[in-house]
């Protein structure tokens, strides 16, 4: 009976509700709890999984950590508890533990048969790029892969292009990114995997909002919305929403911007690793863009506060280029310089997207003398090397302002929806430190 409400609870888990999913684990927890620690605990790990589906990383990681209490003086905590509370201590802030507890999982990875854990490899690559290892997630994930697609391994595939997806969309490789995105779905919806397809949705979507791919990545967000409403595992709906408020703000919709992004944000349930979603900055910027300063203000302030409990680099080159917007004036240049030098690639990529045009981004007249080629509407160029160059005299008084503001839409009407501006939170670039 136990042995069916976990086999049950796991395929509710990945086909079906984790709420349901949660309950039974639980259910067989309180059943061989006092006579089996160590089944208790293989069953609790899997229901603080469920919790992080649900996007609530305090429930998830007081879970596994009962979870690991349950396995004192019997057998040792296995690779399964180790990676969720690896992840749950880093999604909470707690970034130093979190790299700690991620290196010893690495190493016990690099050693293991890659297929011995499948499910758990594409999970500790999403948190392991969260916490600025991106090429080494990304390292992780496409050895599973190979293995997976060379012993006929479909069921894990989908799962795993979600997790190279993510990777190869934070270092910048959109080509890469799209494909493993748009395989991801297809994969999911051939092997029938519900919950899956609306992770894999989620993540097509963000890298639609960075091409400037305006129906395809609404559809597509919506998908995934909607499959996270039925399936109960937020964290979907929580990417697509951000992939939807980064596509508005790249349309200059910056009213609408702000609203889905704040949407996002008031239903977060103690995530503080701003890395996760990376739509922090783009909440500041919406405000700042829309006229609301003190909302733009409060925004920043959270975002800087998230900055200094994570350390992350990111996170602190992204918050100094917002205090930079809003700020204006002589600071806005240190802010920015201060913000390259925190990351200067990653930040590059940030603040001068490559499908960009004149790098105006409705901040005039504190635009830096940068300027980007334009792109077309889905462009698959690979973007992790913006190439930049300073504007002319001209360019630099148009910059500041020099010129009808209602000339920039009608300039790049013609263009990809970002091809006026990329938002704060864009990704791209770095993929070393956070």
């Amino acid at each position: 009976m136990v042995d069916t409400k976990h086999l049950r609870g796991l395929v509710e888990m990945v086909a079906g509700s984790t709420p349901v999913a949660r309950g039974l684990l639980l259910d067989a927890v309180e059943t061989v709890e006092t006579r089996d620690g160590v089944r208790a605990a293989s069953m609790l790990a899997d229901a603080s999984a469920t919790l992080l589906q649900e996007a609530n990383p305090p429930a998830a990681l007081e879970t596994v950590l009962r979870a690991e209490a349950s396995f004192e003086g019997r057998a040792a905590a296995d690779l399964k508890c180790s990676v969720i509370r690896a992840t749950a201590e880093s999604l909470c802030g707690n970034t130093k533990k979190g790299l700690e507890l991620g290196a010893q999982v690495k190493l016990l990875l690099d050693r293991a048969d890659a297929l011995l854990n499948p499910w758990l490899v594409p999970g500790f690559a999403f948190n392991w790029q969260c916490l600025g290892r991106g090429r080494e997630a990304l390292e992780i994930v496409n050895r599973l892969l190979e293995r997976a697609r060379v012993e006929g391994a479909l069921m894990i595939v989908p799962y795993a292009l979600v997790s190279k997806c993510d990777c190869e969309f934070v270092l910048g490789n959109w080509s890469a990114a799209y494909a493993a995105g748009t395989e991801s779905v297809r994969l999911a919806e051939e092997t029938g995997q519900r919950g899956e397809m609306g992770h894999s949705l989620a993540y097509l979507a963000r890298v639609e909002a960075g091409r400037g791919e305006a129906d395809e990545c609404r559809a597509h967000a919506r998908a995934a919305i909607a499959s996270s409403q039925e399936s109960g595992a937020t964290s979907i709906s929580h990417i697509a929403g951000a992939a939807l408020g980064h596509l508005e703000l790249g349309l200059d919709r910056t009213e609408a911007a702000a609203q889905q992004l704040q949407r996002v944000e008031d239903d977060l349930k103690g995530l503080r690793q701003p890395t996760v979603l990376r739509s922090a900055g783009d909440l500041v910027e919406a405000y700042f863009r829309a006229g609301h300063a003190t909302e733009a203000e409060r925004a920043l302030e959270n975002l800087e506060e998230e900055a200094g409990l994570t350390g992350g680099r990111w996170a602190h080159a992204v918050a100094a280029r917002c205090r930079g917007l809003l700020a204006g004036g002589s600071e806005f240049e240190s802010q920015f310089e201060h913000a390259l030098r925190l990351q200067c690639r990653g930040l590059l990529s940030v603040l001068a997207r490559a499908d960009g045009a004149l790098l105006r981004r409705a901040i005039t007249p504190y635009a830096p003398s940068l300027r980007c080629p334009r792109a077309s509407k889905g462009s698959t160029r690979d973007l992790s090397r913006p190439r930049c160059a300073p504007l002319g005299r001209e360019g630099q008084a148009r910059a500041r302002g020099h010129r009808p503001a209602h000339r920039a839409a009608h300039e790049v009407g013609h263009r990809a929806p970002h091809a006026a501006r990329a938002p704060s939170g864009a990704r791209g670039g770095g993929g070393g430190d956070q």
